[in-house]
């Protein structure tokens, strides 16, 4: 009696990760990113509410995402071989890695939102799997934007619009360095150079152009723990005609 229509939507997934703390260290934030299965995540446990991706902006975005090169893909044994050829080593055999002396325990802050929580803990368990420990810290939407802004945090999973007014440009200022919106102390030079480019730029390719760059530049740094990109999905009855769901993250009023 009704039909469903779904569509990747531009709604994307992922978690900050805080380089002003341990996460400063490039092998520990590719080990992280490398022990996750987004593939599972995305269609088992959470049910297909996601597209798996790799990139901070969703692939059904005109920004050339079938260029770009995921450099850290799933991969449990690779992911363990770069913690232990960086020393990243558990010591005192506790079941749990030391980095500069110090077991690496890092603080997961998530809140109930779009599956979120499901893919916190999907992660802290897989995270496990390489004797890096996590705490899961669940709370409301109020208090992680709190820690999130007071950068008191080491992973902090959220969902952002990616094109809230039809461009990536404002979405990206998470990773610009000079920003009041760089929560995560990320910094790069090639980065900022581009976004700032980008601020002047009017020409529609060389943007995408730009775009792209700057996408690859975050998955080779490892800056960004992406879960996947929003399945927008709408339902109506079969008599109903056009009821196509747009790749446009809004909603549907009806008159009655």
């Amino acid at each position: 009696n009704y039909n469903v229509s779904q569509t990747e939507g531009v709604r994307i997934g992922f978690s900050y990760m805080n380089e002003a703390g341990v996460l400063k260290n490039e092998n520990l934030r590719k080990a992280v990113l490398m022990a996750i299965d987004d593939d599972t995540m995305c269609n088992t446990t959470v049910g297909g509410m996601y597209t798996p991706g790799f990139s901070v902006l969703p692939s059904s975005l005109d920004y050339n995402h079938d260029k770009l090169k995921d450099t850290t893909p799933f991969n449990i044994q690779e992911a363990k071989k770069i913690l232990d050829d960086a020393g990243i080593v558990d010591s005192d055999n506790n079941g749990y890695r030391e980095l500069d002396g110090k077991e690496v325990n890092l603080s997961y802050y998530t809140y109930d939102s779009r599956n979120l929580v499901d893919f916190t803990e999907a992660i802290a368990s897989s995270l496990d799997k390489i004797g890096i420990k996590v705490t899961v810290n669940k709370t409301d939407a109020d208090t992680e934007w709190n820690m999130l802004v007071a950068g008191e945090y080491d992973l902090l999973a959220t969902n952002w619009m990616t094109v809230q007014d039809g461009d990536p440009y404002g979405y990206l200022e998470n990773w610009y360095s000079k920003s009041n919106a760089n929560y995560c102390a990320y910094k790069n030079d090639e980065y900022d150079k581009l976004y700032e480019n980008l601020a002047d730029e009017m020409d529609e390719e060389k943007r995408k152009e730009i775009t792209q760059k700057l996408q690859q530049i975050l998955i080779d740094d490892s800056a960004v723990l992406v879960h996947g990109y929003y399945n927008s999905n709408m339902c109506s009855n079969t008599s109903v005609t056009g009821a196509d769901i747009s790749i446009a993250d809004y909603y549907w009023i009806s008159t009655k």
